[in-house]
């Protein structure tokens, strides 16, 4: 019980302490490459990927290339690193669709991260990558409406 987390804590706090938390990772998730930091995967105490990333991810099953192998997803997994990566606490400030918060939530849920519960005034109409592609488009078209005047 209580005696095994806190050996268990130990441990994990004596493999961070020996390994550089800003040595790049390099993913395989279900056929995506990534690069991450170790530092991002392993930042969430009691996470599954702290547990996994403990030691450097050193004893993971690695691909042809030497990539850590994540029989997972990559899309939903590419949500989660987003979320990981920027800090946010909310990840409703990445205005995800309702397909993507349930992707994002199905992924938390398996590597044991807490979410926050969905955001109770809807998802946004379309994804990161849509919303983006709108933006420079509307900015091509304001560049070139400033330019014919």
């Amino acid at each position: 019980g209580q005696k095994r987390n806190r050996e268990r804590d130990a441990l994990a706090q004596q493999m961070r302490e020996r390994v550089n938390p800003s040595v790049l990772v390099r993913l395989n998730v279900g056929g995506q490459p990534f690069v991450t930091s170790l530092r991002t995967l392993t930042q969430v105490r009691g996470s599954l990927l702290e547990a996994l990333f403990a030691n450097g991810g050193e004893d993971l099953a690695k691909d042809e290339e030497g990539q850590v192998f994540l029989d997972r997803g990559g899309d939903a997994f590419a949500l989660l690193l987003d979320w990981l990566r920027s800090g946010q606490t909310d990840p409703k400030a990445m205005r995800l669709s309702e397909k993507e918060w349930a992707m994002l939530s199905t992924e938390a849920t398996f590597w044991r991260l807490a979410l926050p519960p969905p955001p109770q005034h809807g998802f946004s109409s379309g994804s990161l990558a849509t919303l983006t592609s709108a933006r420079a488009s509307s900015t091509s078209r304001s560049l070139l409406l400033l330019r014919q005047h």
